[in-house]
């Protein structure tokens, strides 16, 4: 049997009435994102996601990143246009690398066009070069 996931312990002691796949089901439904339900229940995306992969009754229910596809390149929606990673770096001023890293981590696109690099500012506040 697998090992069970942070997010499964946290569904048995809180609410032991209800299984992980009805609490996603309901987070689901208000149209909550992985990493925003992840966020309201105070345990990782990752957990919930492992416990998606686990359950093959939840695989779906969250929506994925409104994208599509343009020969090999993927397209995201930002603001009502379809831009890739690329277009999206040089529009918003942020490094390619970051975005594309903040993508692959399940970061909503909008909050990955938004946030500072923290790791950067924290890597100068201790007084690491970063340069």
């Amino acid at each position: 049997m697998p090992k069970e996931t942070t997010f499964e312990i946290l569904v048995r002691a809180n609410w032991p009435h209800l299984s992980p796949l009805d609490v996603l089901q309901g987070y689901a439904k208000k149209g909550y994102t992985i990493v925003e339900t992840g966020e309201h229940l105070g345990v990782s995306h990752e957990s919930i996601k492992c416990f998606i992969k686990k359950c093959p009754e939840a695989k779906g229910l969250f929506p994925k990143a409104a994208t599509r596809r343009r020969g090999d390149v993927i397209q995201y929606k930002v603001n009502g246009e379809y831009l890739n990673r690329k277009e999206i770096s040089q529009k918003y001023g942020i490094p390619y690398n970051t975005l594309k890293h903040r993508i692959a981590l399940g970061w909503p696109i909008e909050d990955a066009i938004r946030e500072g690099d923290h790791r950067y500012t924290e890597n100068r506040r201790r007084g690491w070069n970063v340069d």
